[in-house]
């Protein structure tokens, strides 16, 4: 049996071309959960920043209103504290997506590289001549790039996407309830 490149360029998309992606990293499941775990945090401190921001206001008013008027940072230290806090945890998280993101792009692609490479070396002298060295070189790199790139940077968007819309539906929802006295006017 001989090996051919496949010359179509993989045209095809959709969802079965998710789950290739997702089946290819499989190996490297248990780091993208945690990467998957920062990407919920970071998400959500993103969108909850505005929220939050809101209700310490809030509170800030009911307690010490006359503060509020002139808030500075050294006069409304429960309001900086909370909001570097919440700030840096979406930072730590965000950076921590992505530090595990680029680890695991890495070893995708060191895996990707390596499978094609060992089954060259087994090829008879017919597969040379009919596909010169450099060019299997080169689809190999490029396109072993593609996929990690795929796998790393796309599906996380896509993800962090969904994962925001989310929180920022459910940020609405709860903002946007009816509460006694107050008509409902986010419906």
């Amino acid at each position: 049996m001989r090996a051919r490149i496949n010359k179509d360029g993989g045209k095809k998309s959709g969802f079965g071309e998710i789950w290739r992606l997702l089946k290819i990293a499989r190996p490297e499941s248990k780091a993208l959960s945690f990467a998957f775990f920062f990407l919920v945090v970071s998400s959500s401190m993103t969108m909850a920043v505005p929220f939050f921001i809101g209700k310490i206001w809030t509170v800030q008013l009911k307690v010490r209103p006359k503060v509020v008027a002139n808030c500075s940072a050294s006069a409304c230290p429960c309001f900086t504290r909370l909001s570097r806090g919440i700030l840096l945890l979406g930072a730590g998280a965000n950076y921590g997506r992505i530090i595990i993101l680029r680890i695991v792009g890495e070893q995708i692609v060191a895996r990707l590289r390596s499978k094609p490479f060992r089954r060259t070396f087994v090829q008879d002298a017919e597969f040379f001549d009919e596909n010169r060295v450099g060019a299997l070189i080169s689809r190999v790199s490029s396109d072993t790039i593609i996929v990690g790139k795929s796998i790393t940077q796309n599906l996380s968007d896509g993800l962090r996407a969904g994962v925001s819309g989310a929180a920022g539906f459910n940020l609405l929802a709860y903002t946007c309830k009816p509460r006694p006295g107050r008509p409902n006017l986010c419906w």
